[in-house]
C-alpha cells in the first residue's frame, strides 16, 4: 500500500498522463457526441423506425469496424517501444503495417458484410420500415470503412510516440465535419437516415486523409528509412498479428454484448430498438472518455518498456488507475442526477 501511495503521489506522472489523456477525452468525446447528434436530429423526425434504423445501422457497423480496434492499440504498443527505442526505421514499418493490415481487413469486411448483415436483419425480425432504411443506411456507411480503419492504425500510430495533438486534428476534424454534414443532409436537403450515412462517409475519409498528411512531420524527428525486404519476412509480422489477436478476441465479445442488445430491441418493436439506442449513448459517451485514460496509459507503458524504465511504468499504471476510478464515479454521479435530461435532450418522441 505504501508503495502505491509514493507511486500516485509522484507529481511529474500525473502531468505526463493528463499531458496525453486531456487532449484525447476531448476528441474522443467528440466520437459519441457524433451519435448524440445522429439521435438529436433523427430524433425530432416524426417515426421511432428512422431512429432505429440509425441505432440497428449503426450497431452493424460499429460490431465490424470496433472489433478492428486492435489496429490502434496494437499500434499504440509497438510505436511507443519503438520510439523509447528511437528507433525511426522500426516507426515506419509499424505504421507501413497498420496501414496495410487496415486496407486488407476492409476489403474482406466489406466484401462479407452486405450478406452478414441481411442475416443479421433476418436474425433480428424488423419491421418492413426499419428493414429497408438499415439496409440503405449500413450499406452506405461501407465506403468509411477503408478509411475508418486507417484512422485507427493513425490514431494508434501517433499516440505510441506520444503525440496526441495529431489524434486530436483527426478526430476532431473527423467529428466535427461529421456534425456539420449531418445538420446539412438530413434538416437542410431532407437526405433523412441515408443523408446521415453519407455525412458519416465523407467525415471519416476526410480524418483519414489529414491524418496521412500528419504523419510526415511526425517522422522527421526519427530519421530512419523502411526496411521493405523486412515487410516480406513472417517474423517481422508475426509480433503485430499475435498481439492484435488477443485484442481481436476482446473486442470482439465486447461488441457481441452490444450487438445483442440491439437484436433484442429490435425483435421487441421500433421504439425498443430506439429507446435503447439512447441509452447505449450514454454508456459510450463514459467509454469513450475513460478510453482517453486508457490512450495515455498504454503510451506511457510502452515508451517505459522500451526505455526499460520499471518505476515509470509502475508509476503510470498506477496514476492511470486512480484516475479512471475518480472518472468512473463522476460519471455515474452524473448519470443518476441528471439521466433524464440527458434522455429529453436526444428525443420528443
Amino acid at each position: 500500500m505504501t508503495a502505491l501511495l509514493t507511486d500516485w503521489r509522484h507529481r511529474p506522472t500525473h502531468r505526463r498522463v493528463w499531458a496525453l489523456a486531456a487532449p484525447m477525452i476531448l476528441s474522443n468525446i467528440s466520437v459519441p457526441l457524433v451519435a448524440l447528434v445522429d439521435s438529436m436530429v433523427i430524433g425530432h423526425l416524426p417515426h421511432a423506425h428512422q431512429l432505429g434504423a440509425v441505432a440497428v445501422g449503426a450497431s452493424l457497423y460499429t460490431f465490424l469496424a470496433w472489433a478492428m480496434g486492435f489496429l490502434r492499440m496494437g499500434s499504440t504498443g509497438f510505436a511507443a517501444q519503438a520510439a523509447g527505442r528511437n528507433d525511426g526505421a522500426a516507426l515506419r514499418q509499424i505504421l507501413l503495417q497498420g496501414l496495410l493490415l487496415a486496407l486488407g481487413l476492409a476489403m474482406l469486411l466489406g466484401t462479407v458484410g452486405i450478406p452478414l448483415s441481411h442475416l443479421a436483419l433476418e436474425w433480428m425480425q424488423p419491421s418492413p420500415e426499419l428493414n429497408q432504411l438499415t439496409r440503405e443506411f449500413f450499406h452506405t456507411r461501407l465506403f468509411g470503412l477503408p478509411a475508418a480503419l486507417a484512422s485507427y492504425a493513425l490514431v494508434g500510430w501517433f499516440l505510441g510516440t506520444q503525440n496526441a495533438r495529431a489524434p486530436l486534428a483527426i478526430l476532431l476534424t473527423t467529428n466535427l465535419v461529421n456534425i456539420v454534414l449531418n445538420l446539412w443532409f438530413v434538416l437542410g436537403l431532407d437526405w433523412g437516415v441515408v443523408g446521415s450515412a453519407r455525412a458519416s462517409v465523407i467525415a471519416e475519409w476526410t480524418g483519414a486523409l489529414l491524418g496521412l498528411a500528419l504523419t510526415q512531420k511526425a517522422l522527421r524527428a526519427y530519421p530512419g528509412h523502411i526496411a521493405w525486404a523486412a515487410l516480406t519476412l513472417w517474423q517481422s509480422w508475426r509480433p503485430l498479428l499475435a498481439v492484435n489477436r488477443d485484442i481481436f478476441i476482446r473486442s470482439l465479445a465486447l461488441q457481441s454484448v452490444f450487438f445483442m442488445i440491439t437484436v433484442q430491441g429490435a425483435r421487441l418493436g421500433d421504439a425498443t430498438v430506439a429507446a435503447n439506442a439512447l441509452l447505449l449513448n450514454g454508456l459510450l459517451l463514459t467509454a469513450h472518455a475513460l478510453d482517453g485514460l486508457a490512450h495515455a496509459v498504454e503510451a506511457l507503458c510502452g515508451h517505459a518498456i522500451g526505455a526499460r524504465d520499471r518505476q515509470a511504468l509502475r508509476r503510470s499504471l498506477v496514476v492511470a488507475c486512480g484516475w479512471s476510478l475518480i472518472a468512473s464515479v463522476g460519471f455515474a454521479l452524473l448519470f443518476t442526477l441528471g439521466g433524464h435530461l440527458f434522455i429529453a435532450m436526444q428525443t420528443d418522441i
